[in-house]
């Protein structure tokens, strides 16, 4: 895998190019940034970079790889510290060996601990590259040791090319609703059902804020009927005011919707933030989602 087979960040690419061409590496890094943008694909083709080519020096870091009794989501201590055993030992073909960790934000304290003792006394052979789509569920003491390698969105235009490339059929509606990334708009194009949600989600949104009447009842209504879909809904109701301050703001957009100024935007955007954030905790389903509806259209 090469960079050139890669879509966007082409500021990324070519500081990574850079030092590697400088031979000016660091001991670890952190390639964050939002979910689906590329930062995995990227982070495996400079670790080629880096070991030119020899894949047998290039490793993740999982609980199927280094402590496979354990099948948890979080990434164990038990494999952090098998995985850290490795990393002071040299490489097999290369000048270097890479350690990716794909799920970062998925460390558990200990774990990150285990990873932090490394850090400390970094391997002489060794380039750690941690990956995470929630740089902040890092520990302070590791971020502080590590170079952060900020990934943003892919554009658009970036999207819409990948999408062609690929031979997709998608809408303008899919390119916008990706939000940045590639990974959200194949699953809306291989994905009628999530498409269709995503669309009449949009839809009941515009009739909240231009159609008197039982709009806002029948969203409160479509919120309760879809709780296993909330995350995708909620996603969408973001996009939905982030184009909206675009289209304040004189920028071309995808989806013309409008809201009555920058201000309702920002602030309907907070209170979905804050909605996601309570629906993770134990709250009642049903009245947190009505509470936000009614925030919406204060």
């Amino acid at each position: 895998m090469s960079f050139d087979s890669i879509y966007g960040h082409s500021t990324v690419k070519k500081q990574l190019t850079d030092i590697v061409n400088n031979n000016t590496l660091s001991h670890a890094y952190i390639f964050s940034g939002p979910m689906g943008v590329g930062k995995y694909d990227i982070a495996k083709a400079w670790a080629q970079m880096i070991t030119n080519g020899h894949t047998a020096d290039i490793k993740e870091v999982t609980n199927e790889n280094y402590c496979p009794s354990k099948k948890t989501a979080s990434l164990s201590v038990d494999a952090v510290r098998n995985a850290t055993a490795d990393m002071y030992l040299k490489p097999f073909v290369a000048d270097k060996s890479v350690y990716v960790i794909p799920h970062g934000e998925t460390m558990s304290i200990p774990a990150q601990n285990a990873l932090l003792k490394t850090f400390e006394e970094p391997p002489r052979y060794c380039v750690i590259i941690i990956i995470t789509d929630n740089y902040e569920e890092l520990l302070p003491t590791i971020r502080s040791r590590a170079v952060n390698i900020r990934f943003g969105k892919l554009t658009e235009q970036e999207i819409s090319g990948y999408l062609k490339d690929k031979g997709y059929k998608y809408s303008d509606v899919v390119t916008a609703l990706a939000d940045g990334s590639i990974n959200k708009a194949v699953t809306l194009c291989e994905n009628g059902e999530t498409l269709d949600l995503c669309e009449k989600t949009l839809g009941m949104l515009s009739d909240l804020f231009y159609k008197n009447g039982d709009a806002k009842y029948r969203l409160i209504n479509f919120l309760q009927q879809n709780k296993d879909s909330i995350n995708v809904i909620l996603d969408t109701f973001i996009v939905f005011f982030q184009q909206s301050v675009l289209q304040l703001c004189e920028k071309n957009v995808t989806i013309p919707f409008r809201v009555p100024d920058g201000k309702t935007s920002a602030r309907c955007i907070g209170h979905i933030e804050r909605c996601k954030k309570a629906l993770k905790s134990n709250v009642n389903y049903n009245m947190t989602v009505s509470e936000l509806v009614l925030e919406l259209t204060q």
